[in-house]
């Protein structure tokens, strides 16, 4: 290896090694979000066996939640992404009627109504998976509009048809 190859390796290591397991935040996940997973949900809801299967990872979230069923309530899902304010997860953080279980967190001081209410317009603020995929595809098929053919100044095609209007 030259001389000036083993000094880039050595200046991109040198940079690269504060991201080697660096975990990211979720750009969709404002920072009071983070606080409250982290320091109410994450003692039981992380790692490799997390409590009900369910992961509340910020780095993980929404994904790890929306649209899943409960394992509790299979019928409910725990981020119900078309109607968030039906969502299972704000059930139990409220210790609501028809829950199976007990209220989350468990065998812990109920969160606020403050921070309910926080996570609460945080999922109302996430698009439905269909909706985020529609506007994808729709971002993705943007340019002009197909022509059969080219269109010249006077209205008429390049084979000297007229052209009709479209409407719109």
């Amino acid at each position: 290896m030259g001389r000036s190859k083993a000094r880039f390796a050595v200046i991109v290591m040198a940079l690269a090694a504060p991201l080697v397991g660096a975990r990211t935040a979720s750009p969709t996940m404002p920072a009071s979000i983070r606080k409250i997973f982290i320091s109410r949900c994450m003692g039981c809801h992380a790692g490799a066996s997390p409590a009900a299967g369910m992961s509340l990872d910020p780095d993980r979230l929404p994904a790890s939640i929306q649209d899943k069923p409960s394992s509790g309530k299979p019928d409910l899902k725990i981020f119900d992404s078309a109607t968030p304010e039906k969502s299972y997860i704000l059930m139990k953080l409220r210790g609501a009627a028809g829950i199976a279980g007990s209220r989350m967190p468990l065998r812990a001081k109920k969160l606020s109504e403050a921070d309910i209410q926080t996570i609460a317009d945080w999922l109302a603020g996430i698009k439905p998976r269909d909706a985020a995929a529609a506007e994808a595809k729709k971002a993705r098929q943007t340019g002009l509009p197909k022509l059969d053919h080219v269109q010249s100044s006077d209205g008429r095609d390049d084979r000297g048809q007229p052209i009709p209007r479209r409407a719109g």
